[in-house]
């Protein structure tokens, strides 16, 4: 996004998988969000987690890690939540393993 065009980047192992990838050439999303401004920002892994765990223990929500990250940049503080905000949670490709480890104290 800091480019301002589509670039290659390395994958590595995250958590919030459903976010990981690179962006197909010719692909729209970048633009759009360029032109309206859209500010990203990039989460630890340590708070998805925390986010996963927040809304299972405290919600009853299932959700996977990428489902999460907005969550989770709120709860570090990286995104400005001081008024009302709305996070959509979508996503429950998570396995009840990952879950369970997530979860556990």
């Amino acid at each position: 996004m800091t480019t301002g065009r589509i670039v290659d980047v390395d994958i590595h192992q995250t958590l919030a998988d459903g976010l990981a990838g690179n962006i197909a050439q010719g692909c729209i999303t970048p633009s759009l969000l360029s032109e309206n401004r859209v500010t990203t920002t990039a989460v630890a892994e340590d708070a998805i987690r925390a986010a996963v765990r927040h809304l299972a223990l405290r919600h009853g929500v299932i959700a996977e890690g990428a489902a999460s990250v907005g969550i989770a940049a709120a709860q570090a503080g990286l995104i400005q939540a001081d008024l009302p905000a709305v996070f959509v949670i979508t996503g429950r490709n998570i396995t009840g393993e990952q879950l369970a480890q997530l979860v556990s104290p």
